[in-house]
C-alpha cells in the first residue's frame, strides 16, 4: 500500500505516462475553486506565466478569458504535449507558448504582468530560489498568485506524507516578503485552501 501511495504522491509532483494523466485529470476536478480565483484575478491583456500547468486546463480557461499573451512552463515532458494538443488553436495561433520549465528555471525572455501557480509549491526543490525567480520576471507592478491547499487538509491524504512541503500561510507569506515583494493572503475555501497574492512594487530592483 505504501508504494501504491508513493506512487501517486510523484504522480502530482511530476505526471508521466497513463498514471500522469489519471493524475491530471483527478486535479482538474479537485482545483475547480482554485482555477476560479486564477482567472478572477488574471488581468485582460499583458503577458501571463503559468509555472506548472498539467494538462492546460486552466491555459485553456485563460485563453477564452482575457486577451493576453500566454505562456508556461511545467516538469513533465508529458504534460507538455499534453496540453499543447489540449491547446492546439492558442499554440497555432501564436496566443500561448509552452515550454519544459520550474520555478526556478523558468525558460522565457522578457517580464511577465502575472505569474501564477496552482498546487505546486509543494515540490519545489528551493522556496526562497523558486521565489526569487519569479520575482525577477516580473513587471513592475507585476502580480504573483500561489494558490495552495492548507496543511491541514493535506495532512488528511495519506498520499501526501510522501514528497510533499506542506507550508502554513505566514511561512508563505514570510518567503515572499523574505525576497522583497509585498504580500497577502486571500482564502479561497475555509480551512482548505488560500492563495498567496504578492505583488512587485514600480521600480523595485531584484
Amino acid at each position: 500500500m505504501g508504494n501504491v501511495k508513493k506512487y501517486w504522491a510523484r504522480q502530482f509532483g511530476n505526471p508521466t505516462g497513463v498514471g500522469g494523466k489519471i493524475a491530471a485529470f483527478i486535479m482538474n476536478r479537485m482545483n475547480k475553486e482554485m482555477y476560479r480565483s486564477v482567472v478572477a484575478s488574471a488581468p485582460q491583456n499583458g503577458r501571463i506565466l503559468d509555472v506548472g500547468f498539467g494538462n492546460g486546463a486552466l491555459l485553456k480557461r485563460l485563453s477564452r478569458a482575457t486577451d493576453a499573451d500566454l505562456f508556461g512552463i511545467d516538469i513533465s515532458d508529458d504534460m507538455v504535449d499534453l496540453a499543447a494538443k489540449r491547446n492546439r488553436k492558442a499554440v497555432e495561433n501564436g496566443k500561448l507558448t509552452l515550454a519544459k520549465g520550474s520555478a526556478d528555471n523558468i525558460v522565457f525572455d522578457g517580464q511577465f504582468d502575472f505569474v501564477y501557480t496552482v498546487n505546486t509549491v509543494y515540490f519545489w526543490q528551493n522556496l526562497e530560489e523558486g521565489l526569487a525567480a519569479i520575482k525577477d520576471k516580473l513587471s513592475d507592478g507585476g502580480k504573483f498568485i500561489n494558490v495552495v491547499y492548507t496543511k491541514e487538509w493535506l495532512d488528511k491524504l495519506s498520499y501526501t506524507r510522501y514528497g510533499f512541503a506542506k507550508y502554513a500561510p505566514d511561512e508563505l507569506v514570510a518567503a515572499v516578503v523574505k525576497i522583497g515583494l509585498k504580500a497577502e493572503i486571500i482564502e479561497i475555501n475555509r480551512g482548505k485552501s488560500f492563495c498567496v497574492c504578492a505583488t512587485r512594487a514600480d521600480g523595485d530592483k531584484v
